[in-house]
């Protein structure tokens, strides 16, 4: 081979290992704006189907606000003591509804956090079992609960200034009397009794209401969606009341008794109400936040599925 021929031969090798190196890096550089993409489509769908979990869940709630609201009222006045609930409703009826604009402003974004917390904590624990559907669900609703614990505190001072001084004030000036009073920590009074009751419910509306449904579906004669979910929905709502009406009882006497004189804590708030009224004081207003817990696991599951639904392409 002559010395031009060889000279040649190397220029092209050195040519072709160039067009190949510069291949790779391009193809490297497709690959990796590929996966950019592929990344932020996923990102995108991600943040989609939470803000669709979000809005379903707020909507459900608000509504689920207005539906309950006389329910709550009849569940704190039982639990504060008050025996006579026709008198006491009939001298002022607008405490039916007390508190109820900063309850519908709260359960609807605290609905949406629980939703959107349970998908997101379904990653981390197995959603194809009841027990892991359960544990995403608990999970959102105690992360819900430092939203739900100081604001259901607010509505309680709102409704006590109204009954012992006949006057309404606003949640933002019951907010500031608190934090004045008694500092961010009568703010939060009560938050492991909310922790340990909305964890449960929150299980309740999300998890077991839809496997009550489908057991009603598959073992009788009940095929239509409606009837499914309200035959779960009582089932699990009985239930969550049962189970979790001891930690709302609990939560009532400690944020209706900032200054702790007569409820310190949780564990001495337990043992009074156990000292002074046997273990059926665990289950006053049973029967008002029953009958609201049935309509929250039923209407609020019910009206999430289907905002989820419309707002799905």
């Amino acid at each position: 081979m002559s010395l031009r021929s060889l000279t040649f031969s190397i220029k092209k090798t050195i040519t072709l290992c160039n067009i190949a190196f510069f291949l790779s890096i391009f193809s490297v550089l497709v690959s990796l704006s590929l996966h950019a993409m592929e990344q932020d489509i996923k990102k995108e769908i991600w943040f989609t189907e939470q803000f669709k979990e979000i809005s379903a869940g707020t909507f459900a709630g608000c509504l689920t606000a207005v539906i309950d609201q006389p329910g709550i009222a009849t569940k704190n006045a039982k639990q504060r003591g008050i025996t006579s609930l026709t008198h006491y409703f009939s001298k002022n009826p607008l405490l039916f509804f007390e508190g109820l604009i900063i309850n519908m402003a709260s359960i609807g974004p605290i609905t949406g956090l629980q939703v959107c917390a349970d998908s997101i904590l379904s990653n981390i624990f197995n959603p194809q079992t009841l027990f892991g559907q359960g544990m995403s669900a608990s999970g959102g609703g105690s992360i819900a609960s430092f939203i739900a614990g100081p604001v259901e505190n607010i509505i309680l001072q709102q409704q006590q200034v109204l009954e012992y001084h006949s006057k309404h004030i606003g949640p933002i000036q019951a907010t500031k009397n608190v934090i004045n009073t008694y500092g961010w920590k009568g703010l939060f009074r009560g938050l492991e009794s909310t922790i340990l009751r909305d964890g449960p419910y929150t299980a309740s509306y999300l998890v077991l209401t839809p496997y009550f449904a489908s057991l009603a579906k598959k073992y009788t004669a009940i095929k239509h969606d409606l009837v499914t979910i309200l035959t779960g929905g009582s089932t699990a709502g009985i239930l969550a009341a049962v189970a979790t009406q001891p930690f709302d009882v609990i939560k009532t006497k400690l944020q209706t008794n900032l200054r702790g004189d007569t409820y310190p804590n949780f564990f001495s708030t337990v043992k009074a109400v156990y000292t002074q009224r046997g273990l059926t004081g665990f289950f006053d207003g049973l029967i008002g936040r029953g009958i609201r817990t049935i309509n929250g696991t039923t209407a609020t599951y019910f009206v999430y599925i289907k905002t989820k639904a419309l707002l799905s392409p």
